[in-house]
């Protein structure tokens, strides 16, 4: 009788915190799906990153415009466009595959040196396409079918015909980037494609035209791109396919903090345009892409991420890793994530149930605790 009681008792105890487990699972579930846990939920994120700590991207290679360039270039704003010129010219004879600038060329400045600019440029021409991919900014329009639509800002000349993605980020309601669009609507219903997408897109060999053909299409995009295999630290031989839909944001893959990529600062790479020499073919730059940004503090082109303050281009460059090694952070669909808040709510319950100390020594230790507790405060 003894037995079959204890029993009872367990059975009765067992079914009350599988009720408790399983009520409260489906209310932290609930509350997820409509983005109540969803700080949470990105401070996890974070952490897991720290835990991770820092992994290697060697195709991917940034030249910095420091604070010595900068107050070199006499701390001019917008920065001079030969100092641009000189910096893409030497990359192209180095080798770079793609040079994505990462500095808005949205106004006139000198007229001789605009030339300079849009000569280097045009002398990178391969198969009908510049190596340079620029970056424009967008502006909110008008919405279209309940979808957002947005107005790209235009270069400082018509004769600026690069491949070219918007620079834009949303941000976080923390105030931190964690995640990009790679297309976003225009207000004529054609899709615009992000920097990190047209960098890929011209690594890939595709043309402005081919470009924009490949991501207007819906309900999915499908480009086919370079891919890299982390475990073998190579390019894998052949393209592959990139599938997503055009309104999803995608969960940037940030590979570590500041200074996580191999970088130099431009006014090393400017100084060698001044030298007839011809580049070693081992140099850093063959074959990469190659990204020029602002990294001086007068740019004001730094954002708080996962890993703390960083520059605009390094950001980008996270955004082509994670596009280059298809290693988006994918959130889990609401049915997984449903069925393994039960399953772990049905352990929780019994280990509570089955393993739990008894309640008399339970009272037993804290009366002591407490005796001895107040025999030292004496």
């Amino acid at each position: 009788m003894r037995a079959r009681s204890i029993i009872f008792k367990k059975k009765k105890l067992l079914l009350q915190n599988l009720a408790l487990g399983i009520v409260a699972s489906l209310l932290v579930f609930f509350g997820s799906v409509v983005g109540y846990f969803e700080r949470m939920e990105a401070g996890g994120l974070d952490f897991l990153f720290w835990l991770r700590g820092e992994i290697q991207s060697s195709q991917i290679v940034l030249v910095q415009i420091d604070d010595a360039a900068f107050r070199n270039l006499g701390e001019k704003q917008p920065l001079s466009r030969s100092y641009l010129a000189g910096l893409i010219e030497v990359l192209a004879q180095s080798g770079a595959a793609v040079i994505g600038l990462e500095v808005e060329l949205k106004v006139p400045t000198n007229p001789k040196e605009d030339g300079l600019l849009l000569k280097a440029i045009e002398n990178t021409v391969q198969d009908g396409a510049s190596r340079v991919v620029t970056i424009y900014t967008i502006e909110s329009g008008k919405l279209m079918n309940t979808h957002q639509t947005y107005i790209p800002s235009t270069p400082f000349t018509p004769r600026l015909r690069t491949l070219a993605g918007f620079a834009d980020t949303p941000v976080d309601q923390d105030g931190v980037i964690r995640r990009v669009p790679l297309v976003v609507r225009s207000e004529d219903g054609s899709f615009l494609p992000s920097f990190a997408l047209a960098v890929l897109a011209r690594y890939a060999d595709y043309d402005p035209f081919r470009l924009r053909e490949a991501i207007n299409r819906e309900p999915e995009v499908s480009i086919v791109l370079p891919e890299w295999d982390i475990l073998k630290a190579t390019l894998a031989p052949q393209p592959t396919l990139l599938t997503f839909r055009p309104h999803a944001n995608w969960m940037i893959n940030f590979i570590g903090a500041r200074g996580a990529f191999q970088a130099s600062p431009s006014d090393a790479i400017f100084n060698l345009s001044k030298q007839k020499e011809k580049f070693a073919s081992d140099n850093p730059f063959r074959g990469k892409i190659v990204l020029i940004g602002a990294t001086f503090k007068e740019s004001r082109d730094f954002y708080q991420t996962p890993h703390g303050l960083m520059s605009g281009v390094e950001i980008h460059a996270n955004i082509i890793h994670t596009l280059l090694s298809r290693s988006q952070i994918r959130p889990a669909h609401p049915l997984t994530t449903l069925f393994l808040s039960l399953l772990a709510a049905c352990l929780i319950a019994l280990l509570i149930t089955f393993l739990r100390p008894p309640a008399k020594n339970f009272k037993i230790d804290v009366a002591l605790i407490v005796q001895v507790r107040f025999s030292d405060a004496r």
